[in-house]
């Protein structure tokens, strides 16, 4: 079974709730989200072995304006090359 952890640092925008929805979907995937922003004391422990027990991570943070950004993408800044064509802007 895959492991897929998202963590989020600010609510999620649409496109990432629909990505979170669709791989949530998928056979033979765990899907596990972390919303710092609504944790009042986020257990980083726990999070540093959720990172290591999972297959992928993305980070999901928001500017101060701008899109949505995973600083693992650095095409982010160029339109989101990496988003499956349905989720694109």
């Amino acid at each position: 079974m895959t492991r897929l952890l998202h963590v989020l640092t600010r609510p999620a925008d649409p496109e990432v709730s629909r990505l979170i929805a669709d791989q949530r979907r998928l056979p033979d995937h765990e899907v596990l989200v972390r919303a710092l922003d609504a944790e009042a004391t986020p257990d980083y422990r726990e999070l540093l072995e959720q990172v290591f027990a999972a297959d992928s991570v993305a980070c999901w943070c928001r500017p101060a304006s701008g899109p949505p950004s995973g600083p693992s993408c650095p095409e982010d800044r160029q339109g989101h090359p990496w988003l499956p064509g349905s989720l694109r802007r």
